[in-house]
């Protein structure tokens, strides 16, 4: 399995109509929120299935990707440095 090293700076918040990303991992902590359909997240090796309402919240260093399941898809995402958030520095 390849996986990808992705480099971010700042904070990155995104809303997608698409969630297929290849396993990868960085140093910041992302969070997935589903608006509408469903996604295969893979977080660690440990698959969940994630639908509308659904969060996934991924840690620094965790290797993690997606696979979209449902034809449309709403997806909104944040991406940021632990330091942005002081209470969750340490998890």
């Amino acid at each position: 399995m390849t996986v990808i090293h992705q480099i971010n700076d700042g904070v990155k918040l995104y809303r997608n109509d698409k969630i297929a990303f290849p396993p990868h991992l960085h140093e910041e902590v992302e969070i997935i929120f589903i608006f509408k359909g469903d996604a295969l997240a893979n977080i660690n090796g440990e698959e969940f299935i994630l639908g509308e309402g659904d969060i996934a919240i991924i840690f620094p260093d965790a290797v993690h990707g997606y696979k979209q399941l449902s034809d449309k898809v709403e997806v909104g995402k944040f991406i940021f440095q632990p330091d942005f958030l002081p209470e969750i520095k340490n998890e």
